[in-house]
């Protein structure tokens, strides 16, 4: 397929099965080639004397750059096109060389001053009508500029210059996705960018999409619980993880994970949610330990320097600072922040005692138990005497930090729950008799202020003046209180924690669907508030294990339908870059952005798989196998099949 444009001054043509090749003077002519992940570049026939050229670089996705007041055509209340916004999310997909400037094109009206992935960078420059952006302020797949006044961001796309040899230049990019489509442009150096500079533009067709009729996940859907199913899933699971990896070449957080994968905008997004990395860290330590069909085929050293890749990242956010009110706590995540732009770039940073004891319950410990470097251990003890420390200031230590205030915020979520995980890893490693008390004592002072005579939790509590906001029955957050309560017990070994996780259990084997699934408010209907993957996930993997305490068939079949769920609900494509990953469409799609847009996400994909290990194991010990179910169909009437 060979997509058309015209120029008055064409006295050209060459074309390629992908590729639509255009000069505009008499003399250059302008060749491009994409195979695979490499996209070469060159022009040919340049007149004496230049000596410079410039490829500019557009890509697809750029397109419709996505912005922070876009609405999806999913959200119930309809959706728009925003032409104006504080937040935009251009994306960068070609690997970026020194060499490299990102041009911003914005209406000629703007004023003001913007910053550039400001959670990192957060210096503001002058907002003008076209933007200049040097490579050491661009990061790979979503980038964030922010402007301290909504504005129109018209254009966005990559500069490299080349030097000119006899008459011809030439360079090779690689090309962050083989999904890869766009426009090449060559142009004799000019600051105006002028069209009579353009020397020659071609456009780069996207390879028809491949079809998902031999896909395995596809073909085994509607099979049950299978073992061959299981591998396969997992695979897929573990190479959706591998793509969601940060490559940037300048951010503290490369080496780490992007959470989200957008099928709307087609790219990787938030770099920047430390705390959420932890699970893929367990998964891919427990897979090349014990699955050997996968690591015949994803060698188990390349998932465990994986694995070591995202804890080494994830180390770089403990803050060292003696003194310091959250000294030894974990850098959690930044959060757009509108009218911040001149103090921190528009972004505020969040340190969080309850996240990090999450990341360091699934990534730190499992990765010291697994390599045996004391210092992931270290870096999880400091972490818990930072916690005892604070337990000693607040009844109920805050949820948040922030660090531009230099304060606490004056509330914890029901979110707060999952934090004995990491007591409870790091008493399992050591046998420090200290933690038990430390987590009973914070496990004990939450349930004060949340737990309901119904089983279920309070969603947030405030501190000043006191008000306990009732639970909403979100699927998700009474999820993570349900992992506190299963990792209090195994730390503390008192039996009044598994009861409290039965009974808010009830509550779930109740609201199930019968295609394994739960709404993202669990009492409400899914064609309403959608479907919760992140918590039909999280609650698969929960029940597993909270089977393994009680042994109530009810909790194995809940676990197994909401694994059969996820299953069903992998994506097979046409969109490669998300194959394996399993979408979801709700309010809170990207948590705190992106509502009602098709995303999938890492911790969902990690607790996914971690519940593939626990059904492989239950079927290694000969646990019998349910029937399989082909579920009636997608629950969610607003999601798309994947």
């Amino acid at each position: 397929m060979i997509r058309a444009k015209r120029f008055p001054d064409a006295l050209r043509l060459l074309a390629s099965a992908s590729v639509l090749a255009l000069t505009v003077t008499a003399s250059a002519a302008l060749h491009v080639a994409k195979q695979d992940v490499q996209l070469t570049v060159r022009v040919t026939g340049l007149p004496p004397g230049m000596t410079e050229v410039e490829f500019h670089i557009f890509s697809d996705r750029n397109a419709s750059v996505s912005n922070s007041a876009d609405t999806s055509v999913h959200d119930p209340a309809g959706g728009r096109r925003a032409e104006r916004a504080a937040f935009w999310y251009p994306v960068v997909d070609l690997a970026l060389e020194p060499d490299m400037t990102a041009h911003a094109r914005f209406d000629d009206a703007v004023s003001g001053r913007y910053a550039m992935n400001g959670m990192f960078f957060p210096s503001t420059a002058p907002l003008a009508s076209q933007l200049v952006i040097g490579r050491d302020r661009l990061i790979n797949w979503e980038n964030n500029l922010a402007t301290d006044t909504p504005a129109a961001l018209r254009a966005f796309y990559l500069v490299a210059r080349v030097a000119v040899k006899e008459g011809e230049a030439q360079r090779t990019f690689a090309l962050l996705s083989a999904e890869w489509s766009g426009r090449v442009s060559a142009h004799a150096p000019s600051r105006a960018h002028r069209p009579e500079d353009v020397l020659g533009e071609a456009i780069v067709l996207a390879e028809p999409p491949a079809s998902s009729a031999g896909d395995p996940l596809e073909n085994f859907r509607g099979t049950g619980l299978i073992r061959a199913r299981l591998i396969a899933s997992l695979e897929a699971t573990i190479r959706f993880t591998q793509r969601l990896q940060d490559k940037s070449p300048n951010t503290p957080t490369a080496g780490g994970l992007n959470i989200f994968y957008d099928y709307a905008a087609k790219t990787h997004r938030r770099p920047s949610w430390i705390w959420a990395w932890g699970p893929s860290i367990k998964l891919l330590l427990d897979t090349a330990s014990h699955v050997p069909e996968v690591t015949a085929k994803i060698p188990a050293t390349e998932l465990r320097d994986f694995a070591r890749a995202i804890g080494e990242a994830s180390r770089r956010f403990q803050l060292d600072q003696p003194g310091h009110p959250v000294d030894g706590v974990v850098t959690s995540r930044w959060r757009e922040s509108e009218g911040t732009l001149a103090r921190n770039g528009g972004f505020e940073q969040f340190y969080s005692v309850a996240d990090a004891l999450f990341l360091i319950g699934w990534g730190w410990v499992p990765l010291y138990r697994e390599t045996g470097d004391k210092s992931y251990l270290a870096a999880a003890l400091r972490l818990a005497a930072a916690t005892r420390r604070l337990q000693g200031q607040f009844e109920i230590i805050p949820m948040d930090y922030a660090k531009s205030a230099e304060a606490w915020k004056n509330y914890t979520i029901n979110e707060a729950g999952f934090g004995p995980e990491g007591l409870a890893a790091i008493y399992a490693a050591t046998g420090d008799s200290a933690l038990p008390a430390i987590g009973a004592t914070y496990m004990d002072r939450l349930l004060k202020r949340f737990q309901q005579d119904n089983g279920l939790w309070a969603r947030r509590f405030e501190f000043s003046p006191e008000r306990t906001v009732p639970s909403q029955r979100m699927t998700r957050g009474e999820g993570w209180a349900m992992e506190g309560l299963i990792a209090a017990y195994d730390l503390t070994r008192d039996g009044k924690y598994r009861d409290l996780a039965v009974k808010m259990a009830s509550h779930l084997v109740a609201a199930q669907h019968a295609d394994g699934s739960w709404s993202y408010e669990f009492d409400q209907p899914s064609a309403t508030v959608g479907i919760s993957e992140k918590g039909t996930a999280l609650w698969s993997l929960l029940f597993y294990r909270l089977h393994a305490l009680t042994r109530d068939p009810a909790h194995l079949q809940a676990a197994r339908r909401a694994l059969t769920w996820c299953l069903e609900n992998q994506s097979t494509g046409p969109d490669r870059e998300g194959h394996g990953g399993i979408i979801g469409i709700t309010f809170q799609s990207g948590v705190t952005y992106r509502a009602w847009f098709p995303l999938a996400c890492s911790y969902t994909s990690a607790f996914f798989g971690l519940s593939v290990l626990e059904e492989l194991k239950l079927q290694t010990a000969g646990a019998p196998l349910p029937q399989p179910v082909i579920p009636p169909c997608f629950s969610n009437q607003q999601m798309p099949r994947p």
